[in-house]
């Protein structure tokens, strides 16, 4: 694989070559882009893709672990073009210092949680916006990212309860502030908390698709709370007994939860949501004749917040 090739780079290596590595490489990319037959231009948009990625890799390795400081990594990704390929090393560095982490792990965690939107941000303003949300996620990170390690021995580092409660809470704000807290919520829980944004997209398809008949009548229904944990209270009122299925989707439109119910009068019913991940999930009543009585998105959260 041309990526991979061994590249021997210089400790003294000077900008102005970095520089120079970063045009010929964005410049055979945009040919290799829309030309991807020119096997000249795939063969050098590779050859000095291993090149910067190495060089990288290298600079981080570099970095001591325990005396770095987030000024310090900030001015190594100002250095870093803003290309794609190289804007996901920017999410990397971030949490990643010589092999403490693999870098392969970390970036998996944040393109699952973040996706494409998030990636393409251009880099000052990731900068910007990563500034601001580090206030409480900074004390996780850096506590992760500084475990002591010798020789032959790497301290354990554990996510605290109260470490996760801060990163669902972060992971509740905007791109690309929340997508740290999403990836390391990620990396400590493995349950994958989707931005607000790529929510409310699927929701909108779901309840579009879950919404057969739009008709109307005089039932009422009344869905609380929201958000909630542990259980969700369904009070409704019916001009004549109907008999009907409760169903709770994710937002990718799975099915995870029907149950059977008889409607009678005014009345309520409930649904044990305790063993819900925390997520936003959408609850169609639906009739025995396919008529959709209600629709509505709930947010669950996490029993321990």
């Amino acid at each position: 694989n041309k990526c991979e090739l061994p590249v021997n780079i210089p400790d003294d290596i000077d900008d102005v070559t970095i520089n120079e590595w970063k045009e010929e490489f964005c410049y055979y990319w945009e040919i290799y882009k829309y030309n991807p037959d020119n096997e000249l231009a795939k063969e050098l948009y590779y050859k000095y893709k291993g090149l910067l990625g190495k060089y990288y890799t290298i600079l981080y390795s570099k970095v001591n672990h325990i005396d770095v400081t987030w000024n310090h990594i900030i001015e190594y990704l100002k250095r870093i073009c803003d290309h794609y390929y190289f804007q996901k090393r920017l999410y990397s560095v971030y949490l990643m210092t010589g092999d403490c982490i693999r870098a392969d792990s970390v970036l998996n965690a944040i393109e699952l949680s973040l996706g494409e939107p998030a990636l393409n941000n251009p880099v000052d303003s990731l900068d910007r916006a990563m500034k601001r949300s580090f206030v409480d996620i900074q004390r996780i990170v850096s506590r992760y990212t500084c475990a002591k390690r010798d020789a032959q021995q790497r301290e354990t580092f554990e996510f605290g309860q109260d470490d996760i409660n801060t990163l669902y809470q972060e992971a509740q704000k905007k791109l690309p502030e929340s997508g740290y807290a999403r990836a390391l919520y990620y990396m400590a829980t493995k349950e994958l908390l989707p931005n607000d944004d790529y929510v409310e997209m699927h929701a909108q398809k779901a309840q579009k698709l879950l919404s057969k008949s739009g008709i109307e009548n005089t039932n009422t229904f009344n869905l609380y709370p929201n958000p909630a944990k542990e259980e969700v209270f369904i009070e409704y009122s019916v001009d004549k007994n109907v008999n009907a299925n409760v169903q709770v989707f994710d937002v990718y439109g799975n099915k995870i939860l029907n149950k059977r119910v008889e409607l009678i009068s005014n009345n309520r019913l409930s649904l044990n949501i305790s063993k819900f991940n925390p997520g936003v999930y959408l609850i169609n009543i639906v009739d025995d004749k396919g008529n959709t009585l209600k629709n509505e998105k709930i947010l669950v959260e996490s029993i321990n917040k």
